[in-house]
């Protein structure tokens, strides 16, 4: 397997396993994500909405990472997604009086800046694979002059 093969499917899986993890744990623990939701500052009045939106965003980008024909979308997605959880983390940890966290599972056991460097982290996860991926579909379109 070449190393762009290697870090496509690398990535992939990592985020697969993190969206996954972090929509079910969410959804297993609901009662407390919503209720961690509606205290926080900057989503209180979206915290139902939010409660159930991003497990089920979180799945649906999972599923465009497994399938190879929507692979791209889902490394997009995945690093849309994280830069806005890193600048949501970012901004409770400077500009809010109160520190709930809704992450389900382990990640909740995180300080604030440990988790910050956590999504850090899968940011260059999403931006790797996004870049490989789409090394491996200019690859797969090669031009034929007649």
């Amino acid at each position: 397997m070449s190393i762009q093969k290697t870090a496509i499917s690398t990535c992939k899986n990592l985020l697969v396993m993190l969206f996954l993890y972090t929509a079910i744990s969410k959804l297993l623990n609901y009662s407390e994500t919503v209720l961690q939701m509606e205290k926080s500052p900057f989503i209180t009045q979206y915290a139902y909405l939010l409660s159930w939106g991003m497990p089920v965003l979180e799945i649906i980008i999972a599923i465009l990472l497994i399938v190879d024909k929507t692979r791209l979308y889902g490394f997009y997605a995945s690093l849309f997604l994280m830069v806005l959880f890193t600048a949501y983390v970012f901004a409770m940890m400077h500009y809010s009086y109160y520190l709930p966290c809704s992450c389900g599972g382990i990640l909740s056991l995180l300080t604030w800046t440990q988790h910050l460097w956590v999504n850090v982290f899968f940011i260059f996860v999403a931006l790797t694979g996004t870049i490989f991926e789409k090394m491996n579909h200019a690859d797969t379109k090669v031009f034929h002059v007649a």
